[in-house]
């Protein structure tokens, strides 16, 4: 797309604001690329502003990139958010953190109060290299739906925070092959912590989940197909959602001095593969997961043995684990076993500390 013709599109987009009658947003338009201002302000949303989004927003141009700047609050108000056809960054720091939260009225906070973050392309113009980084989405999942979306596409989310969502944390759908969850944190959400699917008669292939700590919502950690537990077949040939990645077995002591955890990987390549593995205060009522606080992860041999050994008794009583493969496939959480052995200290951890 020529720049006229991206400056055109761009205009069309917040030109389609006004017509439905929604707040009115300037922008600096450059080619691929649109930066959010602040209605009236003089400059781009930074250094603590409110963007008071009354209607939501849409980006609904593949060659416009949405940029959302350090230290940004973003406030939705009910039954509304962006749905991003472009591509979305949203890249803060630890000092200064980006939030995607609801305007809420004087009740305070609730789940589920407005759509979420929806990053979706086409079979034709996938929507490719989104980026959420030291953010935070909370109380969204409006009506059931996800507090965070990719689909036909690929978005990196990476030192977040997707918490207090009205259903599932994150969903990766229709072809979201490339999505990588890092070092995150998907807590406290009515529904499942994060769901891969395909759909079309299309597998969705190498989501990678590594390393984030996904506890405390209100069903599975990670959700392959969205049908519950997938069961482990041998030699892990069945393909399909991230590979039908096969869950590791485990079994975990703790000797006085040392806690051992090994196990397991029954895949086609198991030296190529990683094992994340994590502890957690209360197990899934489905055995499996979640994966609260992460340990460390180990490389299997050959044959799938694996082992990791820590100095001390752990954080708390119970172990889970999840693999990846060589091309980015994450499992589900494996069964969640008991640390066998010696008395165990005890540490209890909160979620996540709400935003003031």
């Amino acid at each position: 797309m020529s720049e006229k013709e991206n400056i055109q599109s761009a205009q069309a987009l917040f030109d389609h604001f006004n017509a439905r009658n929604m707040q009115a947003i300037d922008a600096q338009h450059a080619p691929g690329h649109a930066t959010a201002f602040a209605p009236g302000a003089a400059g781009p949303l930074n250094e603590e502003q409110n963007w008071m989004v009354l209607q939501g927003f849409w980006a609904a141009f593949p060659d416009i990139k949405l940029e959302i700047t350090l230290q940004v609050a973003v406030q939705f108000q009910q039954h509304t958010g962006p749905e991003v056809r472009g591509r979305l960054t949203a890249v803060g720091t630890t000092a200064e953190p980006i939030t995607f939260t609801g305007r809420f009225p004087d009740g305070g906070p609730s789940r589920g109060w407005w759509d979420g973050i929806w990053i979706q392309g086409t079979a034709q113009v996938p929507s490719l290299g989104s980026e959420l980084s030291q953010a935070t989405v909370e109380y969204a999942g409006y009506g059931g739906g996800p507090s965070a979306y990719t689909g036909y596409g690929s978005a990196g989310i990476s030192d977040s925070i997707v918490r207090e969502g009205g259903s599932t944390g994150i969903a990766v759908g229709v072809v979201g092959s490339g999505t990588a969850i890092i070092e995150s944190q998907v807590v406290a959400n009515a529904g499942k912590g994060i769901t891969v699917v395909g759909s079309y008669g299309l597998s969705t292939r190498r989501v990678s989940i590594r390393g984030s700590s996904i506890y405390g919502n209100g069903g599975l950690g990670i959700d392959l197909d969205d049908d519950g537990v997938t069961a482990n077949d041998p030699g892990d040939g069945d393909g399909g959602t991230n590979d039908g990645m096969n869950l590791p077995t485990l079994s975990a002591t703790y000797d006085g001095s040392q806690t051992t955890i090994s196990g397991t990987l029954d895949t086609a390549s198991p030296a190529s593969a990683t094992v994340d593995l994590f502890t957690c205060q209360t197990p899934d009522p489905s055995g499996q997961g979640p994966g609260q606080q992460m340990l460390g992860w180990a490389t299997p041999d050959a044959g799938g043995a694996f082992r990791l050994t820590l100095d001390g008794p752990l954080p708390f009583a119970f172990v889970s684990a999840t693999a990846t493969n060589a091309g980015g496939s994450t499992s589900e959480f494996s069964a969640t076993v008991t640390v066998s052995g010696g008395a165990r200290h005890l540490v209890y951890l909160p979620l996540v500390a709400r935003n003031p």
